[in-house]
């Protein structure tokens, strides 16, 4: 079926390319030239763009956004919007997909990157990597940022077949996916208790909570296997329990048959044994989780950012001293392990284009895309503009909201479709001060690279190998770790598992991530 879908499209992009090298497009506009001359608009009257968006559950889409409008006043092009829920985007895509009349120009995804990853390498986008020639803003941006950064950014969009389709966007990933260890604050202030700065310290403050709240589980994680790869770097620098890129040596290892695998599942099977964490903590539902930390039952986490006015805000209604606040992550006491957690602050939503064979307008798709890594374009989408969206008070730029008292659901600022690259003040300025001061502190401790093992794209020809091998190993790993955990392993046979672990194919798939990596470095555009 798939193959089909495919041939179906490419057909159709066919018979639409030879059409296009005979007619023009009805805007007339000049696409040899990407260059906006001073006081005219970026496109000429009459230019239209068909763009699909994710609408955002929390600010669904509302064509009399200002922004929209802004768009349209800055570049001289008309915005024709088709907004799709989010969670219908996976199952309503490959339908359009069947038919090339119903691509738009250009499309937005929250998930940008698993979309191109789907639909990039099989002809449906076009290609960023190959229309760099178009895009000397794009260059300029990236090229202005350190080696090492701009490599993390690019690893993140690049697809099986070597190709980026949804170019990185920048600047948003400060707060949204920013994780933090928290702690109740007015709690310890309450019991004169300081943050623990070791996992030693960890145990011995969750200890005494628990003598102090016998209803509590003092550690109230979820995600299991998510958050303990989130604290690897906490034993050691860099790692995780699953596969890990060292920057300290430039090698890939597999965690979990290293040594401080084992001494994180020790501390852990430590916690469950004297119910310091939920005895569900792999599996734990959200709501369950919610009413355990909203019950004076959980008192250290580590969590997304977002949720320190999540719980705080309708908490202080009935108690205004309840607050949750970042705390510096606690290092083991290995001598390797470091106050530090691991990077997942990036954001993988964005813009694509669309290969539909009209050429005039997918110059013009470049062109948009371009605009939007230019100075213009940044300030544009950081703020929208004066008087309309913000107004300058004492020097700061304040947002002018209205009945919903959001930028978001008031503005459209920030929301699908109209960020790209922001300034990361002003989308910092999105969220309280609370939450902003508290992630100024936090992102002190993440780790300054990320894992690549968590982005990495493989060609076709590797992916199922890679994949079959993981998912066998993964499976049998989380089985036994949880096992391990909670007592139903023995930890005299961890060595035994270990080498279980190891005949299953580690070093073959260490060696695919390796080859893998070391292509993307050398073929990664710059």
């Amino acid at each position: 079926m798939k193959k089909k879908l495919i041939s179906l499209v490419l057909a159709a992009i066919m018979i639409l390319t030879l059409a296009a090298c005979t007619g023009t497009s009805e805007s007339g506009n000049d696409v040899s030239d990407n260059n906006q001359t001073s006081g005219e608009k970026l496109f000429a009257e009459g230019t239209t763009f068909k763009v699909l968006i994710d609408s955002h559950a929390s600010w669904p889409y509302d064509e009399n956004w200002p922004m929209w409008k802004l768009f349209e006043e800055a570049t001289g092009a008309k915005f024709d919007v088709l907004a799709v829920p989010a969670v219908d985007m996976a199952t309503k895509l490959p339908l359009m997909m069947t038919d090339p009349d119903d691509l738009p120009d250009m499309m937005f995804f929250i998930s940008a990157k698993h979309f191109a990853d789907i639909y990039g390498p099989d002809g449906a986008f076009a290609s960023v990597s190959e229309n760099l020639d178009k895009m000397p803003n794009y260059k300029a941006f990236w090229e202005s940022l350190p080696e090492g950064e701009r490599n993390d950014n690019m690893i993140l969009r690049i697809s099986g077949d070597g190709n980026i389709y949804a170019p990185p966007n920048y600047g948003v990933q400060t707060v949204g996916n920013t994780r933090t260890w928290m702690y109740r604050k007015d709690i310890f202030e309450k019991h004169n208790l300081k943050t623990p700065e070791t996992t030693d310290e960890l145990y011995e403050t969750a200890k005494k909570l628990k003598e102090l709240y016998p209803d509590s589980y003092p550690l109230s994680l979820r995600s299991g296997f998510g958050n303990m790869n989130l604290m690897g770097p906490m034993w050691k620098e860099h790692f995780a329990l699953n596969p890990y890129f060292d920057y300290n040596d430039n090698k890939w290892h597999y965690g979990i048959v290293e040594p401080e695998a084992r001494e994180m599942v020790e501390f852990f099977r430590k916690l469950y044994t004297e119910e310091l964490i939920t005895p569900n903590f792999f599996t734990i539902p959200a709501l369950s989780w919610e009413e355990l930390v909203n019950t004076d039952r959980g008192f250290m986490m580590l969590e997304y950012l977002l949720r320190l006015d999540h719980f705080n805000i309708p908490a202080r209604e009935k108690n205004p001293e309840y607050t949750w606040a970042s705390m510096m992550p606690p290092k083991a006491t290995n001598g390797k392990g470091k106050n530090e957690i691991g990077n997942q602050s990036y954001e993988l939503a964005g813009y694509v284009v669309c290969n539909t064979g009209d050429e005039e307008m997918m110059e013009n798709s470049f062109k948009l895309l371009d605009w939007l890594y230019s100075p213009e374009g940044i300030e544009f989408q950081s703020w929208g503009k004066e008087g309309v969206t913000y107004e300058e008070v004492d020097g700061e730029k304040k947002w002018i909201v209205g009945e919903f008292g959001s930028p978001y659901a008031d503005l459209g600022i920030g929301t699908p479709g109209l960020y790209q690259v922001v300034k990361t003040e002003a989308n910092e300025a999105l969220y309280s001060e609370e939450q902003g001061i508290n992630g100024e502190f936090c992102r002190k401790f993440q780790a300054s690279r990320i894992n690549p093992f968590n982005v990495l794209s493989f060609p076709d020809e590797v992916a199922t190998e890679r994949g079959d091998l993981y998912t066998s190993i993964n499976q049998y790993v989380e089985e036994m770790v949880s096992k391990f955990i909670m007592g139903l392993e023995p930890m005299e046979n961890w060595d035994e598992f270990v080498d279980e672990v190891n005949s299953m194919g580690v070093e073959r798939l260490l060696e695919l991530y390796t080859e893998r990596y070391n292509d993307v470095l050398k073929n990664i555009g710059w």
